[in-house]
């Protein structure tokens, strides 16, 4: 496992660096079609720079899902509009990579930020907001604690065009009393 920062049975998070951007990108290029037109991620040396950049403001938080033993990159997380004071928010974005789809990676990944998010950057809420037709992610939030809240039309201008969004949230009391989403961590 390269530079851990959360791990998991047959998965671990990491943080992304500038020599994971050639596997990174082949990844997009061979999940191109079940990403959009849901996630238009980094496909490029220069997005993908672009992409390293906005992680290292520090409203921004961003995490490559990758499977233990071989080091594959599975996918992404990443924390975005970190907010503190009086709201301790974050909205939360996630994309799986072929070929280690419904492997269970990405899951896991989804479970450990949550954990970093509530134990070590002490947020009190992290909202997700996924459009309706992305079935994966509306189960993926299910399966990790979120709960739908509700619809926002035209929310996010994503792919060339303002997309409908249902909004999920998952709140650290009801994180923290809910151990099987927690992947068993005390």
């Amino acid at each position: 496992m390269r530079r851990a920062v959360a791990t998991r049975p047959g998965s671990y998070l990491r943080k992304p660096a500038e020599q994971d951007g050639r596997e990174f990108i082949d990844r997009v290029l061979a999940s191109r079609n079940h990403l959009e037109p849901f996630v238009f991620a980094p496909d490029s040396v220069s997005a993908y720079r672009s992409w390293l950049a906005r992680g290292r403001r520090g409203e921004v938080e961003q995490f490559l899902v990758c499977v233990r033993g071989a080091d594959d990159i599975a996918g992404f997380v990443t924390l975005n509009n970190i907010t503190g004071g009086a709201l301790q928010s974050a909205a939360i974005g996630w994309a799986g990579f072929r070929p280690h789809l419904g492997a269970g990676h990405l899951t896991a990944g989804v479970s450990m930020v949550l954990e970093l998010a509530f134990t070590q950057i002490r947020l009190h809420r992290v909202e997700a907001n996924i459009q309706p037709q992305n079935t994966r992610s509306r189960v993926l939030a299910t399966r990790t604690g979120f709960h739908l809240e509700g619809f926002s039309p035209r929310y996010l201008h994503i792919g060339g065009d303002w997309r409908d969004h249902e909004r999920w949230a998952v709140l650290t009391e009801n994180w923290r009393a809910d151990p099987a989403r927690r992947g068993g961590r005390p």
